[in-house]
């Protein structure tokens, strides 16, 4: 399937007309990843956005500075990600593992923020995503770093 069909049958995109979704199809650029390849890095400064094509996706997030790690979530075929850092142009809040060979399209930060001030019904939907993912990361953060904590030093996290 080309990234012009994908975009027509995706909820996000499929509001458009042909004419912006054929515009928006020549914006997006294609990778694959290999099983284990690191797509995004927790702390850099890229602003692309990523929507899924083929594959899954571990959502990973440091739990402190000793570098211990948990699985937040998984992303896989539809799903997208990348989208904090892109809409708010902040270091990744987390960061991506292919857990398959993935096939993903992206946009560039320019081009991104060029689809959110063109599309209100598009910025209002990722906006919301955003509130809802950014709070389940911290509440599933927090709880995780109680728990590792006690396993590693016996007592609970202050």
């Amino acid at each position: 399937m080309g990234v012009l069909d994908f975009l027509k049958e995706h909820k996000l995109f499929r509001h458009l007309g042909e004419e912006k979704l054929q515009e928006l199809a020549k914006s997006f650029r294609e990778k694959t990843y290999r099983k284990g390849e690191l797509l995004i890095e927790q702390g850099a400064e890229d602003h692309r956005f990523f929507v899924l094509v083929d594959g899954v996706v571990a959502i990973v997030l440091k739990v402190d500075r000793d570098k211990l790690e948990v699985v937040a979530n998984f992303r896989e075929k539809g799903d997208f990600f990348g989208e904090v850092g892109a809409m708010y142009h902040v270091p990744r809040t987390a960061s991506v593992i292919a857990l398959t060979d993935v096939r993903a399209i992206y946009l560039e930060g320019e081009d991104f923020e060029r689809l959110l001030y063109s599309d209100p019904k598009i910025r209002e939907q990722l906006q919301q995503v955003v509130d809802e993912r950014l709070i389940a990361s911290e509440a599933h953060l927090e709880r995780h770093r109680t728990t590792l904590h006690e396993i590693l030093f016996g007592r609970e996290f202050s």
